[in-house]
Parts: C-alpha cells; structure tokens; sequence
C-alpha cells in the first residue's frame, strides 16, 4: 500500500526522539553542510527537490534513511552527484577516458528498510548513469512508507535470488537469476523479495 512520506511522518515520526549528532561524512551531515553552504532553508530546499521539509528535516537529523530515488531528487535540486552525499573528497572529472574500478566489497553503502544499496564507481563526477549494487530486503509492499519514483530510466538485472516488481502501471513482475528489465522510473515502482533467500540485482539508473 503506497503512503506518502508526509503520511509516514504523521503515523511513526510526531514523537520520534532526536537522536545523537550525526557523524561527519554522514548523508544527514552532508546534506545539512550543502544546504548551509547554499543558505538554503528546509523550506526552499524542498521547493528545489520536492521533497518535504518535514522528510529533508528527518534525514538530517539521522531519524530517516531516504530512498535512492528521494536521494536522486536531494541531488538534482541541489545540482551535486549523489557520491556527493556521501563523501567530502572531490575527485578530478577527466573529459576524456576517464575510468573507476570498484573491486568486490567496494563501494559507498546506504541502507533502508527495504534494500541495502552499494553505490558503485562513485568517485566518478558527472556521470550519465549511476550503477548501483542492491540486496532487496523487502519481503512486502508494507516495507515501503512511500513507493520509488524518479525523472530518469532504470536497468536491473537478478543476480541471485527472485525478486517483484511492483508497478503503479503493470501487474507485478517476477524476476529470477539472468532476468533483466528496463522501465521508465516516473512511474511509483517497489521490489520485494521472494522466498527465504534476498534477492541480488545489479541495476543502472539515467542521471
């Protein structure tokens, strides 16, 4: 069942306790430290990303672990790569051959209640797709508070496991090992895993 995250706010979040000071280098930090850097508001933030104030308030108090697709929205209002968000080291953008490895246990990780996300190559600026490594803990639509939606297009191929995936537009589609999808992220869309065993997918998303 979609909820908005207005909605999850009111259900779960009116007496939440704030918790201890985020560390540095943190998404909470990060996004905190961008958004003085700009003299930005919670309220001007949100009518750049189109995420509300109260959810941009939450993360930056480290009480709210924000989507790869709220992420998305945070960094194209802000005019940053998402690896922004998770690192203060700036990296030289080469315009021509440019390359990054990213070795087996390597990556920026980020967690929510549905999924474990490696963000992969994210030392690269400026990139026209962002690939990333995920483990979908999901087992139901109720692990969702507010389903996925971004501007761009997404790949996803199953590495192990089977997995659902959900659609405001199209019946529920399972996918197993070799699977592979390509769809049009405007669209509210939610994976769960199926069976005992998280499903692994290695998917692209545009920029």
């Amino acid at each position: 069942m979609e909820i908005d995250e207005q909605e999850f706010d009111l259900r779960f979040g009116a007496v939440a306790q704030r918790r201890a000071p985020s560390s540095p280098g943190s998404v909470a930090s990060q996004l905190e430290s961008l958004r003085r850097e700009r003299s930005m508001t919670l309220q001007t933030l949100s009518k750049a990303t189109g995420v509300a104030a109260s959810t941009l308030s939450k993360i930056e108090r480290d009480e709210l672990s924000p989507t790869i697709s709220t992420l998305q929205k945070i960094t194209s209002g802000l005019g940053i790569e998402m690896s922004d968000l998770f690192t203060f080291q700036s990296e030289g953008d080469l315009s021509h051959g440019r390359r990054s490895v990213s070795r087996a246990g390597e990556g920026r990780t980020h967690q929510t209640k549905s999924c474990a996300n490696v963000l992969l190559c994210s030392e690269i600026k400026n990139k026209k797709m962002v690939p990333i490594y995920t483990t979908v803990i999901a087992r139901s639509l109720e692990d969702y508070p507010t389903w996925a939606r971004s501007d761009g297009e997404i790949f996803l191929m199953v590495i192990s496991g089977r997995m659902e995936l959900h659609s405001e537009i199209y019946e529920p589609l399972e996918l197993g090992p070799g699977d592979s999808v390509y769809y049009d992220a405007r669209s509210s869309n939610a994976w769960i895993s199926v069976g005992d065993t998280d499903a692994e997918v290695v998917w692209v998303m545009t920029a």
